[in-house]
């Protein structure tokens, strides 16, 4: 991810036409902290998408994205744990497709028709 995508999801996820100049020198401060694009991004995302906190404008005016700080571990946390839950799914997945590949060309059977008892279904008028 690059400076151009991370102000694109600023963008999109805080729902605001442009970045104000502190957000960003907030960008360039978490940087020189040694944060990466991508983990300025995942926090911002895990914050609006996940927590469900949407900050209103006046918070945006007044704190910008400094909530990155204090989310940056957790967002990490979460989509590390969701990375290798998807890597499990895929990998069940193979293996699931391959057993089931080897099942279809194993098992090879016939199906017989039930027999049915023959039973007389004529109504004796006479009986009644």
């Amino acid at each position: 991810m690059n400076r151009q995508q991370l102000e694109q999801l600023i963008k999109e996820e805080l729902e605001i036409p442009n970045l104000s100049p502190m957000m960003k020198a907030q960008i360039v401060k978490f940087r020189k902290s040694g944060l990466t694009f991508k983990e300025i991004g995942r926090s911002i995302f895990y914050y609006v998408n996940v927590l469900k906190r949407e900050p209103d404008r006046d918070e945006l005016r007044k704190y910008g994205i400094g909530i990155v700080p204090n989310v940056v571990q957790e967002a990490n946390e979460y989509f590390e744990a969701k990375n290798k839950l998807n890597e499990f799914y895929r990998q069940q997945g193979i293996k699931l497709k391959q057993s089931k590949l080897k099942e279809r060309k194993k098992k090879k059977f016939k199906v017989k028709p039930r027999k049915r008892k023959n039973t007389d279904k004529h109504i004796n008028l006479d009986e009644l």
